[in-house]
C-alpha cells in the first residue's frame, strides 16, 4: 500500500519524474534481487549416499542432525 502523501507527490508531477521515480524503484528492486542470488547457499547432500533428499533431524549438543530419505541414516554437517 502506498501512502498518501507519496501517491499525492507522485500524481502531481510531470511524467518524466513519475518515469525516474519507477525507474529507480525498479532499480532497487533488481539490485535486491541480485543480492539475494549471489548469497551462497550451502547445499547439504548425504555423505553415505550424496542423495540432497534430507531433512533436519534433531540438534545433539547444538549440533544440527539430518536424516537421509533415501538412505535412512542419520548425520551431522560437521564431518
Amino acid at each position: 500500500m502506498i501512502p498518501s502523501n507519496f501517491r499525492d507527490f507522485v500524481v502531481n508531477n510531470s511524467s518524466h519524474v513519475q518515469q525516474e521515480i519507477g525507474n529507480t524503484l525498479l532499480s532497487m528492486s533488481l539490485e535486491e534481487t541480485q543480492v539475494k542470488e549471489n548469497n551462497d547457499v550451502k547445499i547439504i547432500t548425504c555423505p553415505h549416499c550424496t542423495d540432497k533428499g534430507i531433512r533436519a533431524n534433531s540438534n545433539l549438543k547444538a549440533v544440527q542432525r539430518y536424516f537421509c530419505n533415501d538412505c535412512k541414516k542419520n548425520f551431522s554437517d560437521n564431518l
